[in-house]
């Protein structure tokens, strides 16, 4: 490992041993554990252990940030080009009722329904490519994996609700983000 030779490693261990050796012989070998397994214990933590990730799980969300983005953009963009940049900057200082006593009047643009419908096509793609692969990473979904069938169905329904979730609080808050980001220039462009 890490370019060393093997022999480097048990140098290294031998150290550890004769200390656990001496502890265990202080206490007249009562010792509730078996210093070998301790040493090796050890040995394993220092051991650097690679986490394999799922690569979709990378791409999925890299969908659902660049998918969010663009939509924010085009909402943005379609809110100046209809109603222009004064009526973006006055939502950062003006009352909702000085708004439409002023002649701004309603949404110009349905975001809601583009984003249910465009969250609705991604969880449903996902669901539909990964079918119950999602979770084998986790620590529940192995837990899930080993329980019962009801038990194991509750869990892993579960999982999935918390991805949906998950999923819907994060691609909120890019839209959040870019509105707000929007708002921020737009009332620095106006003044």
């Amino acid at each position: 490992m890490l370019g060393l030779p093997p022999s480097s490693f048990s140098q290294q261990r031998q150290p550890q041993m004769d200390n656990l050796n001496a502890l265990n012989e202080m206490f007249g070998g009562q010792l509730p554990f078996n210093p070998a397994m301790l040493a090796g214990m050890q040995g394993q933590q220092q051991q650097t252990t690679e986490v394999t990730s799922d690569p979709s799980r990378l791409y999925w969300n890299l969908i659902h940030v660049s998918s969010m983005l663009w939509l924010g953009i085009y909402a943005v963009y379609t809110e100046w080009n209809t109603v222009g940049k004064d009526r973006f900057a006055s939502l950062l200082w003006m009352n909702p009722t000085e708004s439409i006593s002023n002649g701004f009047t309603g949404v110009q643009f349905p975001l809601f329904w583009y984003f249910v419908t465009l969250e609705l096509m991604m969880q449903a793609a996902q669901m539909f490519f990964q079918e119950g692969q999602a979770h084998s990473g986790s620590m529940l979904g192995s837990l899930a994996a080993q329980l019962p069938h009801p038990f194991s169905t509750i869990i892993i329904t579960g999982l999935h609700y918390r991805t949906l979730w998950s999923c819907l609080v994060q691609d909120c808050c890019i839209l959040v983000f870019v509105i707000g980001i929007a708002e921020v220039i737009s009332a620095i462009l106006v003044t």
